[in-house]
């Protein structure tokens, strides 16, 4: 083969047109997900977002940070909120054990001695004020923030007794009615009788709010949250806060409008899982029981497209609707057995 072979002219392959398509993927607005399969994620999820904020319209780039203020210690920050109303705007900051107001680059403290600073903020305003409430996930007792100065909810179950010194701002529980009550003024209480009649005589010695004026937040008789502690997280919803109780199954929630008072329990146990993560065939035999599609129902009306709900309302009400024939006609047939006395 002649040494000049490699140099002759060879024929070369056709060109071609790339055939190019674009591919959308959707913002991650459901957030991180380590809840479902990778391999079968939903859209809408991401494993990893670096420098990412979901929204609900799609995300948007977390902003960059500067040094404000500087703490007297090294411990490192946990946690932060805010407090807006009006030209009132306030940032707190909190450690392992200590609250900071670092609304200046002068830091404040507010309170020490926590067990937790993995803090969540809520702020409600009614008739009286626009307050701020905080609570760690350790289910220390509540501080509420009314604009000018923190309380610390310590609704006590220290018992009134008779003789017995109060200082100012002392408190007192009442068990006879599950009440808990402020001292106005130091006094030596009465030698006999009951707290209520006491509080009847002198109305002016007890007042049944904290130091900022509201009430405390406490909750039935016998329950781990009667004092006001083991609530690790609030929110608002429709202007009225909601609770959660540490290790439980259980929500608490205040009247409408109200910053304090006696809390009402909302039992969560067995309505807390999403049908969504369940195989297939799971999905199927769950949703034969009503109670679930109406929670799926629920959930879907408080997270829209964060979540993936399943339901079939036309199948819960026909369920309602024949039960409640059943019962009616049970109490039909009942009621014929009945001689009026």
């Amino acid at each position: 083969m002649s040494r000049h072979v490699a140099f002759r002219r060879q024929p070369v392959d056709q060109p071609y047109a790339q055939a190019l398509r674009a591919t959308t993927l959707p913002a991650p607005t459901r957030g991180i997900n380590q809840m479902e399969n990778e391999a079968f994620m939903q859209p809408g999820s991401c494993i990893i977002s670096d420098n990412w904020v979901p929204t609900l319209r799609g995300v948007k780039l977390r902003g960059g940070c500067t040094r404000w203020c500087v703490l007297p210690e090294t411990t490192p920050i946990i946690s932060a909120f805010e407090y807006q109303s009006g030209n009132v705007q306030k940032m707190f900051a909190a450690n392992a054990t200590k609250v900071y107001d670092v609304t200046t680059s002068t830091p404040v403290l507010v309170k020490s001695g926590q067990a937790s600073g993995n803090y969540v903020g809520s702020q409600l305003a009614n008739a009286s004020g626009d307050y701020l409430l905080a609570l760690n996930d350790a289910g220390d007792y509540p501080l509420r923030f009314n604009g000018t100065s923190w309380v610390t909810l310590n609704a006590t179950m220290t018992v009134w007794a008779n003789s017995t010194a109060y200082a100012l701002n002392a408190t007192a529980y009442d068990a006879s009615d599950n009440t808990h009550w402020r001292a106005t003024s130091a006094h030596t209480s009465a030698g006999a009788g009951t707290f209520a009649a006491a509080r009847t005589a002198s109305p002016g010695l007890w007042v049944s709010s904290a130091t900022d004026g509201s009430s405390f937040i406490y909750g039935p008789a016998g329950r781990l949250v009667v004092d006001g502690k083991n609530l690790t997280y609030v929110w608002k919803y429709r202007n009225r806060w909601f609770f959660i109780e540490a290790n439980s199954m259980s929500a608490w929630y205040l009247p409408l409008n109200a910053v304090g008072g006696l809390l009402s329990e909302i039992p969560l146990s067995g309505a807390a899982f999403l049908v969504d993560i369940l195989p297939q065939k799971a999905q199927n035999i769950i949703l034969y029981l009503p109670m679930v599609n109406g929670v799926e129902y629920v959930r879907e009306g408080f997270f829209g497209s964060r979540i993936v709900a399943h339901y079939d309302m036309a199948y819960m009400a026909l369920v309602c609707t024949v039960l409640t024939l059943l019962a009616l006609a049970e109490i039909r047939k009942t009621s014929a057995l009945i001689t009026p006395g």
